[in-house]
This record gives C-alpha cells, sequence and structure tokens, in this order.
C-alpha cells in the first residue's frame, strides 16, 4: 500500500523563499514517495529539488530517481542549497545576484544588472 505523500518540515519555507526570488515552482512530492519533491526554473534553468530536513537520507528509490534523471537534481536542506545549484547568490542587502548570461560575472549597477567584465545589461 503506498503511503501519503508528506513534506519535510522545512519544504514551505524553501519553496516559499524561491518564488519570492523570481522562481518557478511546480510542487511534485505527492506523485509519489521516490519522485522529487518539486521541480523549480530560474533564468532558463530547470531542476528537480529533493527537501531533506536535518540530517534526513535519500532513500533507495530516490536515489534510483536520482541515477535515472538526466537533469540537474538538487538536494536542499536550506534554499541556499537550490540557490547555490542555479549559481546565484545573495549580497549583503538580501538581493538575488544573478550571475552574467553572457560570461558568468556577477555585479550590479544602480537598479539594473550591469557585467564589469563585459558590459552586458540584463
Amino acid at each position: 500500500m503506498r503511503r501519503a505523500a508528506k513534506k519535510d518540515d522545512n519544504h514551505a519555507e524553501i519553496v516559499g523563499t524561491l518564488k519570492g526570488l523570481g522562481f518557478s515552482v511546480l510542487e511534485t512530492y505527492q506523485l509519489g514517495e521516490d519522485v522529487s519533491d518539486f521541480v523549480c526554473a530560474f533564468r532558463g534553468e530547470t531542476a528537480v529539488v529533493e527537501v531533506k530536513s536535518g540530517k534526513g537520507k535519500l532513500t533507495g528509490g530516490q536515489i534510483k530517481f536520482k541515477q535515472l534523471w538526466m537533469g540537474k537534481h538538487i538536494v536542499a536542506r536550506t534554499y541556499y542549497d537550490v540557490l547555490a545549484a542555479f549559481g546565484v547568490k545573495i549580497d549583503n542587502n538580501k538581493d538575488v545576484v544573478p550571475n552574467c548570461p553572457h560570461c558568468k560575472n556577477d555585479s550590479k549597477v544602480g537598479k539594473f544588472w550591469v557585467c564589469e567584465r563585459c558590459g552586458e545589461r540584463w
């Protein structure tokens, strides 16, 4: 018999923060105990995310899902884990600092993002 889908305690905080930072999030935890908890996308990149709290470990089925998944797979205990996997940093003012889409440098000038290395604006 299939167990009822269950979210980790930190799931809502991670999803809420990512949505607040502009990520698209599709929750998938209810699809089955081995499927990752959600799919997220940011600036053209997509990943599946398995949320774990404390010292929680992947189950055998989750390990198999990770091995079979051909895209980015993230095991996250905090939203920082997801941001790091997407190459996004948070500066001292708690703003998202995305990498330049052209050369991957990160910098901010005024209200626009401007890469100091290549001059790209976004």
